[in-house]
């Protein structure tokens, strides 16, 4: 385990793959995926940002568990991500990721939190969310972003409710607010026995409740 949270480091996670069989990495706030030419404390501080899908975390398919939320990391998010298949956790929030959600994270069957809020997201949540089917939370909030004057920057997640997400029978916590999610809101999201927590507020979803 490796957890060296809280910092100021940049850079990238080059030494990880070479630690073996290493299980569980958490790197929350830091300034991976780029480098600070000022003092930390320095809002005016400049930073360049890494791509995540060119990181060498992506070697380390041993993992269970990833947190590299809020930091500097760029780019899509990576489908080579399925390559660790053992993957129970992964926290990809507060970054700069953009584009598409990678439909192929869902083809892990030990996964059971994933967190893709706050970032630039701008894709429809795909069919194939339902294939996780060992998700607890599921967590893409925060993805719309206006720029100063009022215009739009991404929409974030967008499209509809794909009815598959029905077969996460397992699932506790969805959270997909401040998107762009329209249509109605499912009717049979009570078959989700499971679910304490619900929040679907700041998208366009439209009709009866």
């Amino acid at each position: 385990e490796l957890d060296i949270e809280d910092n100021y480091l940049s850079g990238d996670l080059w030494p990880i793959p070479q630690m073996g069989s290493i299980e569980r990495v958490s790197v929350y706030d830091n300034i991976l995926g780029g480098e600070i030419t000022k003092d930390p404390y320095d809002v005016n501080g400049t930073r360049s940002y890494g791509d995540l899908d060119s990181s060498p975390i992506l070697e380390a398919t041993s993992l269970k568990y990833l947190d590299v939320s809020t930091n500097y990391y760029y780019g899509t998010i990576p489908s080579e991500l399925e390559d660790m298949t053992g993957m129970e956790e992964l926290y990809l929030e507060d970054n700069e990721l953009e584009g598409r959600i990678a439909t192929e994270i869902f083809g892990l069957k030990k996964l059971e939190k994933l967190y893709l809020g706050w970032n630039y997201l701008s894709s429809e949540l795909p069919v194939e969310v339902g294939n996780a089917r060992s998700l607890v939370s599921l967590r893409a909030e925060q993805n719309y972003h206006e720029r100063d004057n009022g215009s739009i920057m991404t929409r974030g997640i967008k499209g509809y409710l794909p009815n598959s997400i029905y077969n996460l029978t397992r699932l506790e916590d969805l959270r997909l607010e401040n998107n762009y999610i329209g249509g109605s809101i499912l009717p049979d999201l009570g078959k989700l026995k499971k679910l304490v927590r619900l929040t679907l507020d700041l998208n366009v979803f439209r009709g009866q409740i």
